[in-house]
């Protein structure tokens, strides 16, 4: 009959190590971005600097990892001339339209987006004055590029300027909130001063 093999004594096996206090945990909150290679970056910040980090990186190319073509910003439309781009990655740049007129454009992930200012539509309830910065839709694109009501059909919109809002202050290039302010008060007053003008 074989022995079964000894046992180790509890006296050579060594008790399990105990942590020596608490595991740090970083509670500093972090800004996820992709660069325009597809590098991803969790970039420490804070409120104080939120907005300082995002114009930073967005000028060398960072963007969110939501594509933003899917979920088009809308701004205020006093903001259309005012909009710092850097925020959502965007580089400035003048381009050409169909006759080789120059044309604001930004490139957003190596795409060109020209602005465009809409016309007004009565039956789809679009007043005269707003703008959007879009892209003429590709194959497979035909789903986000219908839109609310059809107005964006055969378009990938980046950003609509087109709610009646104040500026957003934050959203501003640096220095021109002031006078996104004053684009913002004369629209109320040519609002205001339709209705008089009609009678």
């Amino acid at each position: 009959m074989t022995n079964p093999p000894p046992r180790p004594s509890s006296e050579s096996t060594p008790p399990p190590a105990q942590p020596s206090g608490p595991i740090p945990v970083s509670t500093q909150p972090t800004m996820r971005l992709i660069g325009p290679l597809g590098t991803e970056l969790l970039l420490p910040t804070s409120s104080n600097t939120f907005y300082e980090d995002r114009r930073r990186y967005g000028k060398r190319g960072f963007t969110d990892p939501g594509d933003l073509t899917h979920h088009p910003l809308e701004l205020p439309r006093c903001m259309v001339d005012f909009f710092d781009w850097t925020l959502i990655g965007c580089r400035e740049f003048m381009s050409r339209d169909e006759t080789g007129q120059p044309i604001p454009a930004v490139d957003y992930r190596g795409r060109v987006y020209k602005r465009r200012d809409l016309p007004g539509n009565k039956k789809l309830k679009l007043p005269e004055g707003d703008v959007k910065y879009s892209r003429g839709a590709k194959a497979g694109e035909e789903q986000i590029a219908s839109g609310a009501s059809g107005e964006n059909a055969g378009y990938v919109t980046l950003v609509f300027f087109r709610s009646k809002g104040p500026p957003l202050a934050e959203f501003c290039k640096p220095g021109t909130f002031a006078q996104a302010q004053a684009v913002y008060q004369a629209d109320r007053v040519s609002q205001q001063a339709m209705p008089q003008a009609s009678d």
